[in-house]
């Protein structure tokens, strides 16, 4: 935009660092508020999602731990650690009590997230409406980095925690363990129905456990004395003994 423009109008102000900067502000937001289909595309926003069973049932991971369980036209909720699901099994809290999803008469879901909101529909379809924090293009995954994950950047990375235990996307759930140096618990949920584990030793004598989905052979983690290995869409997530979680992204 030009101050041609603005003499045109009869103005002839000109164009400020402080205008360029609201002006751009508010396209962005105007963009951000925008709703778009990501059913094709979930691992950009952060969400997971696997079948299970015959293959027409499917579980949903959302950034804020948040799992829904749809099979035929049934679905429930499983919140994320520390959270509740309401008596009417419409509403789901956080660990801090906050309201995270509700369904309506539809049954279609509506997800309140750091990045914006999700609806997931009966028919398991999802729209995505970003807020002003969300990165170019709605692409969650350009969030990732490698090295230590903060506690405020967990919903970044589709990990969820009541700071006794951690939820994954894949829905593996850690929990630390109490005796000293220990790599804590992991819980499987129950989708993936007697996963098969193999243990083994690393070069140096250390015990090493690997789970694997017994249909069709889909890692679920790997323990070793490093901490416990989950992997996701773009890389792998480790959860240490000391709570510590760190991000390894695939190698390009």
């Amino acid at each position: 935009m030009s101050d041609l423009f603005f003499d045109c109008l009869g103005d002839t102000r000109a164009l400020t660092p402080e205008f360029d900067a609201e002006t751009a502000s508010r396209l962005q937001a105007d963009a951000n508020n925008r709703t778009v289909a990501v059913q094709d595309n979930l691992p950009k926003v952060n969400v997971d999602r696997h079948n299970y069973g015959t293959g027409k049932a499917f579980v949903t991971h959302f950034p804020n731990g948040l799992r829904v369980i749809r099979e035929g036209s049934s679905y429930k909720f499983e919140a994320p650690p520390g959270g509740a699901v309401s008596a009417d099994g419409k509403t789901v809290y956080d660990s801090q009590k906050k309201v995270v999803a509700r369904a309506d008469d539809n049954d279609a879901v509506q997800v309140d997230s750091k990045y914006g909101k999700f609806l997931e529909k009966k028919d398991g379809k999802v729209d995505f409406t970003a807020n002003a924090k969300t990165p170019v293009d709605n692409n969650l995954q350009s969030l990732h980095k490698k090295g230590d994950i903060s506690k405020s950047q967990y919903e970044d990375y589709g990990l969820a925690t009541d700071g006794k235990s951690t939820t994954f996307p894949n829905g593996l759930k850690w929990t630390k363990g109490t005796a000293k140096d220990s790599l804590g618990d992991v819980t499987y949920p129950a989708e993936y129905d007697q996963p098969y584990e193999v243990d083994s030793q690393d070069a140096d004598g250390n015990p090493v456990r690997t789970a694997y989905v017994r249909k069709g052979g889909q890692l679920i983690y790997r323990m070793d004395s490093q901490g416990v290995h989950v992997p996701v869409a773009d890389g792998v997530v480790t959860q240490k003994a000391d709570g510590t979680v760190t991000f390894e992204p695939k190698a390009p």
